[in-house]
């Protein structure tokens, strides 16, 4: 009983002699919040990152490896995103160790807060890049972010390998034998169609901005064995609605007029004439696969099998 009044009257000499006063309830509260708010931001930012990982994976080209990369290995190094994949894993230990430090966070496991952080990251993450943030966020990192190419550029220049059997680009003109179409380096091409099948030939005569595949056969004209429209995945609405304007102010477009027969150009309200452009354009061309008897599921198959076959044949018959 002494002993404990002893050390009651020395802590209380200790309090008086240092003037120590009991911290206000408003600190706890504020380092509670401040715990908390961190821990929930690092999720947030867990899954803008994740939106972009899953935007990067959309748009590699996986069925392609072969002619855009020497070896799958060195196309995975190409497209994966490391710079959003380090940021995924970086804020998600700093959501760990904000949990951990909350009231009750020594009440969870570490397993059960890992794993319910990347879930929660990959749920947020997957609606944020249905809504084109991924796209979004890529963009701004390719333009403020030193040395980072966004994928929307690195893909582009993936594609502008006529010398590989790969073109892309947006569709100037038509005719019954080929297509102009100038690349997304700025290069005119002549696209023959002898070697595709029709719903290739439905696919480049309709569709604005396509991908080819096929051989060089001279400087400027590039024979095609298989045709898809150049799409984005994940892509932000109002960026793709900027870009169609920047190519409708350069002349780009192909068949708006024949879309808009009556409108005035001076009439017309721009945000309101893309919109119809735009999805005019997509009902196009999804008629005339339609009417020719194919599904949208033609749309993105490159058939990369038979243009391998081509591609052989025309380097046996170069070496012969």
């Amino acid at each position: 009983m002494k002993d404990r009044k002893d050390i009651a009257d020395s802590i209380m000499e200790k309090i008086e002699r240092e003037s120590i006063k009991p911290k206000p309830r408003w600190e706890f509260l504020l380092k509670n919040y401040s715990i908390w708010f961190t821990g929930i931001l690092a999720v947030v930012v867990g899954s803008v990152a994740t939106s972009s990982i899953i935007f990067a994976i959309r748009n590699a080209d996986w069925f392609l490896y072969r002619r855009l990369s020497d070896s799958f290995l060195i196309h995975v190094f190409k497209v994966m995103p490391f710079l959003w994949i380090g940021f995924l894993v970086l804020f998600v230990l700093i959501a760990i160790y904000q949990i951990k430090h909350t009231k009750r966070g020594y009440k969870y496991s570490l397993a059960i807060i890992v794993l319910g952080n990347i879930f929660v990251s990959m749920i947020l993450g997957s609606v944020l890049y249905v809504f084109g943030f991924g796209h979004l966020i890529d963009v701004y990192a390719g333009r403020f972010v030193p040395s980072y190419q966004a994928i929307e550029e690195r893909r582009e220049e993936m594609w502008t390998q006529p010398e590989n059997g790969l073109l892309a680009g947006i569709v100037l003109g038509t005719s019954t034998k080929d297509v102009l179409l100038q690349d997304f380096a700025g290069g005119t091409w002549n696209i023959t169609m002898d070697k595709l099948k029709p719903v290739d030939v439905i696919i480049l005569s309709l569709a604005q901005e396509v991908a080819v595949v096929g051989n060089v056969i001279s400087t400027s004209t590039f024979e095609a064995c298989a045709v898809r429209p150049w799409n984005i995945f994940g892509e932000h609405a109002p960026m793709r609605k900027a870009r169609h304007k920047e190519m409708i102010e350069q002349g780009r477009r192909r068949w708006e007029s024949e879309f808009f027969e009556n409108d005035v150009p001076g009439s017309r309200n721009p945000d309101e004439f893309i919109d119809k452009v735009l999805m005019r354009g997509g009902d196009v061309l999804k008629e005339g696969l339609r009417q020719g008897g194919y599904g949208e599921r033609n749309l993105f198959d490159l058939r990369s099998i038979e243009c391998d076959e081509v591609a052989s044949s025309s380097q046996e018959s170069q070496a012969d």
